[in-house]
Parts: C-alpha cells; sequence; structure tokens
C-alpha cells in the first residue's frame, strides 16, 4: 500500500468519492441476443480459412467489447470507463 502521506487532501479526497461512485454496477442481461458475437465469431473462422487472418489485428479487443456488451448492454463501457479512470 501507498503511503498516504505522498498524496495531497484534494487527491485523497478525489479517490474517496470516484470510490463511492462504484457502488452501483451493471447488471448481467438475462436473455442476452447472440447475434453479433456468434457472427464476430464466424468473420474468425472464415478469415482463418480465407487466409485473410493476420496476427496484428484487432479481433480479440472487438470480440472483448462484443462479450462485454452482450451480456450487460450498450452501456457497460460508459459505466467501465467512468470507473476505470
Amino acid at each position: 500500500m501507498s503511503d498516504l502521506k505522498h498524496f495531497t487532501v484534494d487527491q485523497l479526497e478525489q479517490e474517496i468519492k470516484r470510490r463511492k461512485g462504484i457502488e452501483s454496477k451493471p447488471e448481467m442481461i438475462n436473455d442476452p441476443d447472440f447475434t453479433q458475437l456468434k457472427t464476430e465469431a464466424q468473420d474468425i473462422i472464415d478469415k482463418i480459412l480465407d487466409g485473410n487472418y493476420h496476427s496484428d489485428n484487432d479481433d480479440a479487443h472487438y470480440m472483448y467489447e462484443t462479450v462485454m456488451t452482450t451480456l450487460f448492454g450498450n452501456d457497460f463501457f460508459d459505466w467501465f470507463n467512468e470507473n476505470t479512470n
């Protein structure tokens, strides 16, 4: 744990305020629609089979975004960005 004397009172108050704001959390969708997730997964397979897959693409990032929005809804990344910065 960091020594608190290295932080200003303002910095500590901001951190407390930020942490209190995390009390709410996104709820998982009861019956998610997996259509987009299946489409993106199939696209990765198709790229590999067509010889068009490149290891330096952003497929993993896009799949992560699709998984999280499928399970938690379109507002998930608003919550994520507010609580991780």
